[in-house]
This record gives structure tokens, C-alpha cells and sequence, in this order.
């Protein structure tokens, strides 16, 4: 089966910030990649930080929708991305018709 890499940029305030990719929830319509943020640890620069992150699917045409768990500032550079409060929250807010995807751990 053909794979495709679902790419999330975001812009971080400050060095040392990364995205994992955690997992994929697929409807009729949209196939839903989560990602989580992980704080820089100890000292990091305070300066705006594009960071990249990659989700390996199977190949789809359906619509991607990124969402972002972790994010602690109060701006955004996108609005293409969600940003729920938590992954219960996200989970809560999928439609019925909603399934998992396995995607692949293996850097893209």
C-alpha cells in the first residue's frame, strides 16, 4: 500500500519545542492526524521557531485536519491547525463514525 507523510509546521515561541506524531482517526470525509508538543528542556532561546514534524499514513485523497495537544502560549500562526485542551477532549469532539489509523512510528 502506498504511504503519504502528513507534514506539521508550526511556529513555537522559543527553541527546543518538537512534535510527535501520536495517532490518526479517519471518518467518510477527513482523516484527523494528532500530534503532541513537548516543551524544550532547561534553558532555550526566546525566539519564534518554525518546528517540523511528520505522520506517515497510508496514501488517502480524503481531507487532512492536523490537531496539536500541548500547546501553552495564546497565539497561533495557523488556522488550519486545532489545538484542543486535551486528547479526551479531542476524542470527544469526533464524530461517531470515527476509526484509528496505524501509522507509522518510524521517522518519514
Amino acid at each position: 500500500m502506498e504511504k503519504e507523510v502528513i507534514t506539521l509546521r508550526l511556529d513555537t515561541p522559543s527553541a527546543g519545542w518538537s512534535a510527535e506524531p501520536l495517532e490518526a482517526w479517519k471518518t467518510d470525509e477527513t482523516i484527523y492526524c494528532l500530534f503532541q508538543l513537548s516543551p524544550p528542556d532547561g534553558m532555550a532561546a526566546q525566539v519564534i521557531t518554525t518546528i517540523e514534524s511528520g505522520m506517515q499514513l497510508p496514501r488517502s485523497e480524503k481531507a487532512k485536519k492536523l490537531v496539536v495537544l500541548g500547546k501553552t502560549w495564546n497565539w497561533s500562526s495557523s488556522d488550519s491547525i486545532a489545538f484542543p485542551e486535551s486528547r479526551e477532549g479531542f476524542l470527544a469532539s469526533l464524530p461517531d463514525d470515527a476509526s484509528r489509523i496505524e501509522i507509522d512510528q518510524n521517522e518519514p
